[in-house]
């Protein structure tokens, strides 16, 4: 019947609930229901187990790649780049901006994961990725006019921009309800 089917998991992948969880246990298990509908190898899987862990209730990497590197003692050792592969993995998960390591990384994935291609998110991501602290400059006509020379558009579309900047959600893993 379905609620038993619900409840169960088939063998090796029982998840067993960690007390090291930085972040909501909800959240923790919709990034880890979504790990396991991939097919990775069990190095893969343990690397991606232990990101996950250091995500925060807003959807936040905690610790530095470093400081993470640290807790394996694996043969062949751990290259930083297997590590940073299972983090931009954990990236493309729901919700969108997850696992990023700051605001401006989490703005960055939401906008690169918007599936329709405009001039305004093009001016978007430019300005996330090359002018990040030039939003908060954002308070007057002059300095729209400034910002539109910077990002070598209009000032309509870096307006435009702007709002779908902040349509986005800074705290993307505070949208999985407890």
């Amino acid at each position: 019947d379905i609620p038993s089917m619900l409840g169960s998991s088939a063998p090796g992948e029982q998840i067993e609930p960690q007390e090291t969880h930085s972040a909501s246990a909800s959240l923790q298990d919709h990034l880890i229901w979504q790990l396991n509908a991939r097919t990775l190898s069990d190095r893969d899987y343990s690397l991606a187990i232990t990101l996950i862990d250091a995500i925060n209730a807003e959807g936040y990497l905690e610790e530095e790649l470093d400081e993470l590197m640290d807790n394996f003692d694996l043969d062949p050792e751990l290259e930083m780049e297997e590590l940073v592969t299972q983090l931009h993995l954990i990236q493309q998960f729901d919700p969108p901006g997850v696992g990023a390591r700051d605001l401006q990384e989490c703005l960055q994935i939401q906008l690169e994961q918007l599936s329709e291609e405009s001039p305004v998110k093009s001016v978007a991501i430019n300005w996330i990725k090359n002018h990040f602290k030039l939003i908060s400059n954002l308070n007057n006509n002059q300095s729209l006019e400034q910002l539109s020379k910077k990002l070598k558009s209009t000032p309509e579309r870096v307006t435009d921009a702007l709002a779908l900047i902040r349509s986005l959600d800074p705290r993307p893993g505070e949208q999985i309800e407890i």
